[in-house]
């Protein structure tokens, strides 16, 4: 009976002498290759060392580095780095999936881009526009042209948009500037100005309108303001400071009617959760204070100034302007005596110490690089009269309306997006979806923008 080997145990299996031996020869021949890599060098140096030298000449040096060496066409080919992915065959969609799918896509843009306008990109155009229309007001306020009326000075209407006053209300911390129309467009860029209203600031009503939630939502948390809460006004006419009177909703009966020379103000908004109006919410307040300046400069002070540096350039008086029935007795003169009479078709109201005929006016002065047109916001012409009563007030312009004009727009943009889809459903056929992808998602996406932009017109002004 043959011995066991080496560490067996009972219950094991026992090897055969041909695998024994199969073992010791395996093991011989890594003995062998052991031993042979220890004799080779173990260091780029001493392989260095053991090689024998060859003499190269430059010629070989340089051909060696401008050559390409010529491939061996036994060499297989060196595995790539990445695979190459498998491509894909297109799928042959049906009538139905074709019509379904293309309804679902059109539809997850304009969705996206909807909400996208609302309430990511709505703020940063209010921003830019409040930007643009600050700077805009700025640059009138001090040139004397800010307007006084629902005309500029060549009794032109104002357009849609135009700033016509800063309002500031510390209480909700909103400084924003004041445009002219209450549209939805208008809107979007700040506190609209109702057209069949006066400025604020002048004997009479004034209705100020702007959105709760959407484009900044200047007016947002406006039913917080309390009795007695003061902010004010910047118009050319000067700084006016209102006191609020109090909050009332749709059914809430409203104060009496002020008295004769006296202003007031109405401030609206939407009423309801963000983005959900339910009604409309006012607030009154009642003009306590109006001066010619801003705090900071008297005006006296600010009419020394005036007179101390005109004193040597300036003449005692200045020509009536034309359409003027007062004449302007002195470039320094209080503004409230430099009144005009209601100016009429094709004449202009100019700012005392003019010199520049304005345009359409024979004989008329004004001032555009006057010491005089510091006294911007001291102005205060005649208003003149409205061209827009209640009865002639745009239906867009009124509270929680619509804008309807720009349906062939939203119409247009919707054509494009199908004319987008059939040629992205083309390429990606004929391309593959890698190509399609870079190429039609920046147009699905302005595409996306265009359309919402016009349905936001479509919703509440007061949004």
């Amino acid at each position: 009976m043959p011995k066991p080997p080496r560490g067996w145990k009972p219950g094991q299996d026992s090897a055969s002498e041909e695998e024994l031996a199969a073992a010791k020869s395996y093991q011989a021949a890594v003995d062998a290759h052991a031993s042979a890599a220890a004799e080779l060098p173990n260091s780029r140096r001493e392989i260095k060392d053991s090689s024998t030298p060859v003499s190269i000449s430059l010629t070989d040096r340089v051909t060696r580095v401008f050559s390409r060496p010529a491939k061996d066409s036994a060499t297989p080919p060196q595995m790539p780095k990445r695979l190459p992915g498998l491509v894909r065959e297109p799928r042959n969609y049906t009538a139905r999936e074709l019509l379904i799918r293309n309804v679902m896509l059109a539809a997850s843009v304009v969705i996206f881009g909807f909400f996208a306008n609302l309430l990511v990109l709505g703020h940063l155009q209010h921003s830019v526009a409040q930007q643009q229309l600050t700077n805009q007001f700025r640059e009138e306020l001090a040139l004397a042209t800010a307007p006084v009326s629902e005309g500029d000075l060549n009794l032109m209407l104002l357009p849609n948009g135009a700033p016509v006053a800063i309002i500031d209300i510390p209480a909700l911390g909103t400084h924003e500037v004041v445009v002219e129309g209450t549209d939805p467009a208008s809107l979007k860029k700040g506190p609209g100005h109702r057209r069949d209203t006066v400025l604020p600031g002048q004997a009479g009503i004034s209705v100020l309108m702007a959105r709760a939630a959407a484009y900044g939502g200047p007016f947002a948390n406006l039913q917080s303001l309390q009795p007695g809460t003061e902010f004010s006004v910047i118009t050319g006419q000067g700084y006016h400071v209102y006191s609020v009177i109090g909050v009332r909703y749709a059914g809430d009966p409203g104060p009496a009617e002020p008295a004769e020379g006296i202003g007031r103000i109405v401030l609206e908004t939407a009423r309801g959760g963000a983005f959900m109006p339910t009604g409309i919410l006012r607030v009154d307040a009642q003009l306590v204070s109006t001066s010619p300046t801003a705090p900071g400069m008297a005006f006296p002070e600010l009419k020394k100034t005036i007179a101390a540096s005109t004193q040597s350039s300036q003449p005692s008086s200045s020509p009536v302007p034309s359409g003027t029935g007062t004449p302007i007795s002195s470039p320094t003169a209080s503004p409230t005596a430099a009144r005009s009479s209601t100016p009429t078709p094709g004449t202009s109201v100019a700012p005392s110490g003019a010199s520049t005929p304005l345009p359409g006016e024979t004989g008329a002065v004004s001032s555009t690089r006057n010491v005089n047109i510091t006294l911007a916001s001291v102005k205060a012409l005649d208003p003149g009269a409205r061209f827009t009563g209640t009865n002639t007030l745009p239906l867009a312009e009124r509270e929680l309306a619509t804008d309807t004009s720009t349906l062939w727009a939203l119409i247009f943009g919707l054509q494009f997006l199908i004319v987008i889809e059939i040629a992205a459903l083309w390429a990606y056929r004929r391309v593959g979806l890698e190509k399609t992808w870079i190429v039609f998602v920046p147009l699905f996406i302005l595409s996306g923008l265009l359309i919402s932009d016009q349905f936001v017109r479509l919703l509440p002004n007061l949004l």
